[in-house]
């Protein structure tokens, strides 16, 4: 599963790659793919499904790519379709995708649809409306069937993390307002944190590994920090016209993303943040291909300067990086981890095939159902009781041992 999740994850760093290349230009697309695919939070959240998030960045980037693909070429309806149909799959993989849903309509909306020439056709309505419904086919029979038992599960999900629902009267919007400029910065320093590369290492090892690391954690935030105002300057010359809107459509998608991530109540661990991946590394890799491209071919000097900076800012990126990933291998294999999991659910499953048949598993951890259901083809009996233990409320009585 390990290696499915893997290529999962090079197939998403594939499609930034495509993406950038064709908005941004090489350079772009390179340094972008190079900072993803040596952030050690990406890394270790593809491989081990970290947070269920595996399939997410790839969606993502596939919806982006297939919609600009067809606002180049409004005649290829067949990209608009692929577009809605990822976006549809992304919500039936994991419906909290629907706040990259909501943030990628508005974008749409306000970067092409408004500006379209032509306007949008019925019959280009119609194709993306039916690519969305194709993908979310499954969630949406699945919530029909089972009265919206996706939301009773987040109503549940929230008691047990001890957080209110979104507000549903005007009595409760009034203090949800209140809380939610401190959940957006909230949000915002998870995504920093994550950034540093050291949060689901530290996390599988029950260490700091940044500590044993010749160069610490990522220099990543740091350069965050610093392309942002780089871009602000860079964008608005004549010469980068053409990536104002693609840009411009790339930051307000992400960023609406985060914002929703901020009021829904339940969207509290640093995983869902992951969401708002690649943005970080597309804003650093688009400002170190701006600041390579700025002096053209004069004056000389500035020229080799501006190149020299790019060059340096990659290495002190991606060395640190690098390191990171070689420290958090080296001590995982020297100390063990406590948040690892090992290749026992194997056993397990062949426990439960031979052993164990027909029994029923009291499963009092989230991290063993959907590995189960693989590997148990969705003929185990499974009974997961940690949201119903985490809400305090009765899991009722443990079967019996048969």
């Amino acid at each position: 599963m390990r290696v499915a999740t893997s290529l999962v994850g090079l197939l998403g760093i594939l499609a930034t790659y495509l993406l950038l290349k064709r908005e941004f230009g090489r350079l772009a697309a390179v340094t972008t793919s190079l900072f993803l695919a040596t952030d050690l939070t990406y890394v270790l959240a593809m491989r081990h499904d970290w947070g269920v998030i595996s399939f997410g960045l790839l969606a993502r980037m596939l919806a982006l790519y297939f919609f600009l693909s067809w606002w180049r070429a409004r005649k290829r309806l067949r990209f608009l379709f692929l577009s809605f149909l990822v976006l549809g799959l992304s919500l039936t993989y994991r419906f909290d995708y629907l706040s990259f849903v909501v943030s990628a309509l508005v974008g749409v909306v306000l970067f092409y649809i408004l500006w379209l020439s032509p306007r949008l056709k019925a019959r280009e309505a119609l194709t993306g409306l039916a690519g969305l419904t194709t993908g979310a086919l499954p969630i949406l029979l699945y919530n029909i069937s089972t009265g919206g038992q996706t939301f009773r599960q987040a109503r549940t999900i929230a008691v047990g993390k001890g957080v209110s629902s979104l507000p549903t009267n005007f009595v409760q919007l009034w203090p949800f307002l209140q809380t939610l400029p401190a959940s957006i910065v909230s949000r915002a320093n998870d995504l920093f944190l994550m950034t540093r590369g050291t949060y689901v290492a530290n996390w599988i090892t029950g260490d700091r590994v940044e500590l044993f690391s010749r160069f610490g954690e990522s220099r990543l935030p740091s350069a965050l920090k610093i392309a942002s105002p780089v871009l602000l300057a860079v964008i608005f010359l004549p010469r980068f016209r053409s990536w104002r809107r693609p840009f411009g459509f790339l930051v307000t998608v992400f960023a609406l993303t985060l914002l929703f991530l901020a009021a829904t109540p339940i969207a509290t661990g640093p995983h869902h943040i992951l969401s708002v991946y690649p943005l970080p590394h597309i804003m650093v890799g688009v400002a170190l291909a701006g600041l390579w491209r700025i002096w053209h071919e004069r004056p000389k000097p500035l020229v080799w300067i501006s190149r020299l900076t790019v060059v340096a800012a990659i290495g002190m990126v991606i060395i640190p990086n690098l390191f990171l990933a070689q420290t958090f291998h080296t001590r995982l294999v020297s100390q063990g981890g406590n948040g690892y999991w090992s290749e026992a659910i194997y056993d397990l499953s062949e426990a439960m095939k031979h052993e164990y048949a027909g029994k029923t598993l009291v499963l009092v951890d989230w991290g063993f159902e959907q590995p189960l259901d693989v590997l148990g083809q969705g003929e185990f009996d499974l009974q997961p009781v940690f949201w119903r233990i985490l809400a305090e409320e009765d899991p009722g009585p443990l079967p019996k041992k048969r």
